[in-house]
């Protein structure tokens, strides 16, 4: 089966062990190869030649930070990230996203009570 998703030009990196390419290297040479684009990219741990050119071709001089808390309804996993979001911002000048995901969720019947068979669709979600 080819990969037919990298007829896109934004995918442009291959990773294969721990060392990454260009994906034009590899163009059709395998079919299990697994392509990213810049932003997914940048947030792998890539060697620091490829991170610092990809650093400068976003505009960016570092490298974001993912932080996710998980755990089980009401033990205060949102009012912790505030505060924590608060001080952040109060102590230095960062962007800071704060996504705020509930598996229950009324506007979709689908997510109404969390399911396995559905889990996966709240990630999607969560990255669009």
């Amino acid at each position: 089966m080819k990969m037919e998703h990298n007829k896109e030009k934004k995918l442009r990196y291959v990773r294969s062990g721990n060392e990454w390419f260009d994906a034009r290297r590899f163009k059709g040479k395998w079919d299990d190869m697994k392509y990213f684009n810049d932003k997914e990219a940048i947030l792998l741990n890539l060697e620091e030649k490829t991170e610092k050119e990809l650093l400068k071709k976003l505009g960016r001089k570092s490298k974001p930070q993912i932080i996710i808390v998980d755990g089980v309804d009401g033990v205060g996993k949102s009012t912790i990230v505030e505060n924590i979001i608060k001080r952040l911002k109060e102590k230095d000048d960062l962007k800071i996203i704060f996504n705020k995901l509930k598996r229950r969720r009324n506007d979709d019947k689908r997510f109404e009570e969390p399911s396995k068979e559905y889990e996966w669709l709240l990630s999607c979600r969560r990255n669009q």
